[in-house]
């Protein structure tokens, strides 16, 4: 059976993400399919079916994010701090981690203006996978798609 993106992130409209490790291979976890847009950062264990990941590395670590510590809670505590690292002394992993990556670097390229002023999101996603970086197999492939993200590339006027 062949592997598929579910919605939402196979509508046409959306970018799917897939995920790689600190290595930059595919996470175990990782979408993969035909639908597959592009990958980004996601942490954690390298896919053991992945053929071009080189084996014999350490578990990869996972993804660490800074953020509000009252999530949900109108003002914060008093005496709290305004952030706080979750996950401590282990992070997250998932695409839940890599697809913010992706929508960070649409942002970049957006604000950079290197697309002109007002890109449309299919230009904007068209810039991520241009600049991406192949991974896997050669061209695009169903466990890394376009590639893995590089947002100084998609950023950058000279590529």
């Amino acid at each position: 059976e062949r592997a598929s993106i579910s919605y939402p992130a196979r509508a046409s409209t959306v970018i799917a993400v897939g995920a790689t490790t600190e290595h930059g291979c595919r996470a175990v976890y990782s979408n993969v399919g035909r639908h597959l847009d592009i990958v980004a950062p996601g942490g954690g264990a390298d896919a053991k079916d992945d053929p071009t990941c080189p084996t014999g590395l350490p578990k990869g670590r996972d993804i660490f994010q800074t953020t509000f510590p009252w999530a949900g809670i109108e003002e914060p505590p008093r005496g709290s701090s305004a952030y706080r690292r979750f996950g401590l002394p282990s992070g997250f992993v998932g695409t839940s981690m890599a697809a913010p990556h992706v929508a960070a670097a649409a942002a970049l390229v957006i604000a950079s203006g290197i697309l002109g002023p007002d890109p449309a999101p299919e230009v904007v996603q068209q810039r991520l996978q241009a600049t991406a970086i192949d991974a896997g197999v050669p061209g695009y492939d169903e466990a890394y798609g376009f590639g893995r993200l590089d947002a100084a590339a998609a950023t950058d006027p000279a590529r």
